[in-house]
């Protein structure tokens, strides 16, 4: 950086120098009585210092917007190793948001499956929706915009972390859909609640990176039965998902 920062000063400076003496010379051009005008206008080599110094203007720019480019990748991707750090937080905020969206969900199918109402792929009546105070927990956007700061310069984690964005606003577009839903809702429950699983065991898989563990989550994959655990899936759900 403090050679390329000598070049562009020393470019600068002679440009600077140049149109300086060429400045000087018109300006003896324009005087009357000096009778050095006439010696001076008779050279070429002004025009060809003035072009000269035209070139070396144009450079100039050029390295310095190369620089600058170069200078702000630097600092995004200092600043995305900086994100990377607090990355589990950010995970963590995301992995709440899907454990209140299984509870939700599993809540939901619970209370339908005591009722011995359809579960699988009929529908579920509104009726037991409303009875189940079914609601759709806050995305936590803030930590999901972070994260994506932070996985800008990981092609593999940048992938994965988009495809995770992804199935989340599907899935939290079809929950506030059923939640204002005035018909009865013909999704399977135990569909909406593996693909929240799943989700789950993605971004989980994401903490190897965050805590720049060598061996990777692609080694050692975070099992769905793990991820349904730790959300907290009762013994009912498990079975009926072994099943589905």
């Amino acid at each position: 950086m403090r050679l390329l920062a000598w070049v562009i000063f020393a470019i600068a400076s002679g440009y600077i120098f140049w149109m300086m003496i060429i400045v000087g010379i018109v300006y003896l051009q324009l005087l009357d009585g000096y009778a050095l005008h006439v010696t001076f206008k008779n050279y070429p080599w002004v025009d060809y210092v003035s072009a000269f110094g035209t070139i070396l203007a144009a450079f100039g720019a050029v390295a310095a917007a190369l620089i600058a480019l170069f200078l702000e990748r630097v600092r995004s991707k200092r600043e995305a190793e900086a994100k990377r750090s607090m990355s589990s937080f950010y995970l963590s905020d995301i992995c709440l948001y899907l454990e209140a969206l299984f509870n939700a969900y599993q809540d939901l199918w619970v209370l339908a499956h005591d009722q011995r109402e359809p579960t699988l792929s009929c529908l579920v009546s509104c009726e037991l929706i409303r009875e189940a105070n079914f609601k759709v927990p806050d995305f936590p956007r803030d930590s999901a915009d972070k994260l994506a700061q932070a996985v800008v310069f990981y092609k593999v984690e940048q992938a994965k972390a988009v495809q995770i964005f992804r199935s989340i606003q599907s899935m939290h577009t079809r929950a506030s859909s059923m939640m204002m839903q005035t018909d009865d809702w013909g999704q399977s429950l135990l569909s909406d609640v593996e693909e929240i699983a799943s989700v789950y065991s993605s971004v989980c898989s994401l903490f190897d990176w965050a805590r720049r563990k060598k061996n990777g989550y692609g080694k050692v994959p975070y099992q769905l039965e793990n991820a349904l655990l730790n959300m907290g899936a009762n013994e009912q759900i498990q079975a009926a998902l072994a099943k589905f």
